[in-house]
């Protein structure tokens, strides 16, 4: 039950008028944000009003939730309220605040566990049913150049009837939409050197600001908070680099080739209660070497949750952004005017490029999961333009196929965004916002490391939570 406030702490009543709420009380608060438990005047629907400073992290949040609409609406990312297709939000420039309405969510995952779970884990049953919403929820991000970056228990809510969704994604990165280059095909790139999160979650390359695939760093992540869930501790406890004493425990055991999470465990003198299919999974979800560490598509094939997993991965086709519409309308016109051009007479190191491209779109229509990989070509640093051209005939099929690919060019970018992406209103698409060009916003963990080499697992605590589900005090 929230806790009601002074009417002088809630919004204006001219941003509650403009935005169609009543607003009841305050329910939350973080550094940088309030929630408050609002009712929409039109619909009597209960929903969540949040408050927070006009910061290029809380535009970022709202850009990725403006992305992640779909349509119908993923059931494991927070969104708008019941019924609506857009965000309702107010940007107030006399405060410098932006209000945004939301669906309302019971409790986070973490209260969850001090609550059901009384601080000593769920188990395996019930975290699984848990893991495996947040690995469609977050399937769903990438595959919309999206990575969360801070995933952990209080960013998991809960909702009335059980389900979970993912939210607070103003640490997270996102990939900016890549150009459409007719014949170099490209997936957006998650590569990125920014740091965000928080210690105990983070990956060891997130920790040292190394660039590394945002999307191994939510695999980390994802693992750290499945354990949490399973034993109500935390494996890593609030590092500071890569030499903390639980990674080198865990290069030791990947280097014998024994369990890293068995080795953990057995510092602290603790027996794996864990079955071993889970073990298994954990094992590769944290390998310190990035690339060795499994991607969700190999998660989603592991015995642990195979079975629990696919009725969700039956219906991950059936959510559709904006964003993945636009890609899946590029790969036809670009399929086909890389074979035309193939056709056309062209120097040797231009059909090689050209054979790369064309065998690079057939990998990605292939693929389950098109964010899986990130196809890279590299151009040659100098090529001949006119090599075995032939003579004049040569030069003139040369000189034609260029501004046939300069036409099928211009084609493959205004067809998929003007004539088939309106937003139903008339409009055109949905611009991306300007935040999308940087993307190395996040928050920082700036507490000192006070854990001890050989002290027991942390419990999981609210020390590191950005959103708390109830207020002591009220904001000032």
């Amino acid at each position: 039950m929230s806790r009601m406030v002074h009417r002088g702490e809630l919004p204006p009543v001219h941003v509650q008028r403009e935005m169609g709420v009543d607003v009841k009380g305050l329910i939350g608060q973080g550094a940088a944000k309030l929630v408050y438990l609002a009712k929409i005047v039109s619909t009597e629907q209960i929903v969540v009003l949040t408050s927070e400073k006009a910061t290029e992290q809380a535009k970022m949040e709202l850009a990725v939730m403006e992305r992640l609409l779909s349509t119908p609406p993923h059931p494991h990312i927070i969104g708008p309220p019941a019924g609506m297709q857009t965000l309702p939000r107010l940007h107030d420039p006399g405060e410098r605040r932006i209000y945004t309405v939301m669906e309302k969510a019971e409790q986070t995952v973490l209260d969850l566990m001090m609550d059901g779970g009384r601080g000593r884990g769920l188990g395996e049953e019930q975290s699984r049913r848990l893991f495996v919403q947040m690995l469609c929820g977050l399937r769903f991000m990438h595959a919309n150049g999206v990575a969360h970056h801070d995933i952990k228990p209080e960013n998991v809510m809960l909702m009335s009837d059980g389900t979970l969704k993912l939210v607070d994604f103003g640490g997270g990165y996102v990939c900016v939409e890549p150009g459409r280059r007719l014949f170099r095909p490209r997936e957006p790139s998650f590569d990125t050197g920014m740091r965000s999160g928080t210690r105990s979650y983070m990956a060891p390359e997130v920790l040292e600001h190394l660039r590394h695939d945002a999307r191994k760093a939510d695999v980390w992540s994802l693992a750290m908070t499945l354990y949490a869930l399973l034993t109500g501790t935390k494996l890593v406890n609030r590092p500071e680099d890569r030499y903390h004493w639980t990674f080198m425990c865990m290069r030791q055991a990947e280097a014998e080739g024994t369990s890293s999470v068995r080795a953990v465990l057995a510092r602290h003198d603790q027996a794996c209660t864990l079955s071993d299919d889970l073990v298994t999974l954990l094992d590769g979800m944290i390998r310190l070497t990035p690339d060795a560490r499994l991607s969700l598509d190999d998660i989603v094939q592991c015995e642990w949750v195979r079975g629990a997993y696919e009725s969700y991965l039956a219906k991950e086709a059936t959510y559709t952004t904006k964003f993945m519409a636009r890609r899946r309308l590029s790969k036809p016109l670009r399929s086909i005017t890389t074979a035309v051009v193939a056709l056309l007479p062209a120097s040797r190191s231009q059909k090689t490029v050209y054979r790369s491209a064309s065998r690079a779109t057939n990998e990605e229509e292939s693929s389950s999961d098109a964010d899986s990989t990130v196809y890279r070509s590299a151009m040659p640093q100098s090529t001949n333009e006119h090599e075995g051209a032939g003579g004049p005939v040569g030069v003139f099929f040369h000189v034609l196929g260029r501004l046939l690919r300069l036409l099928l060019g211009i084609l493959a970018m205004i067809v998929p965004i003007h004539a088939l992406m309106s937003d139903g209103d008339g409009d055109g698409v949905v611009p991306m916002p300007s935040a999308f060009d940087t993307m190395a916003i996040g928050e920082e963990n700036a507490r000192s490391l006070s854990a001890e080499a050989c002290a027991p697992p942390a419990p999981v605590d609210r020390e590191d939570a950005t959103l708390h589900t109830a207020c002591d005090t009220a904001q000032r």
